[in-house]
């Protein structure tokens, strides 16, 4: 499924139109690689969280296709202090952790 997915994602943003999704919704999908783009503003700030929250992927052992480095004013622009950085996304992996070990406890 991955492999299907990863083939025809560049085309994904061009068929949202036709689902008819609220305009946030698709600026995020579509722009999240490319958070300055000025037509991602109706996602704002989703748009920009979402493309840093795909730059710390490869923290949690998770490949990401795209470029990881995040720079001073990407986390500027979210209201986080660069110099806090590795603390929040020390907090992120310990609440991921905790999650997964929450949800193993389900049948």
């Amino acid at each position: 499924m991955y492999d299907i997915l990863t083939f025809f994602y560049p085309c994904f943003g061009i068929k949202l139109n036709f689902v008819h999704l609220p305009e946030s919704v698709v600026a995020i999908l579509r722009y999240h690689h490319d958070s300055q783009n000025k037509h991602a503003a109706p996602g704002q700030p989703l748009v920009s969280m979402v493309n840093l929250a795909e730059k710390i992927l490869p923290s949690f052992g998770i490949q990401e296709h795209s470029s990881t480095a995040i720079t001073s004013e990407e986390w500027f622009a979210l209201g986080i202090d660069p110099a806090s950085a590795d603390k929040l996304i020390a907090e992120i992996k310990m609440q991921a952790e905790e999650a997964r070990q929450t949800a193993g406890n389900f049948p």
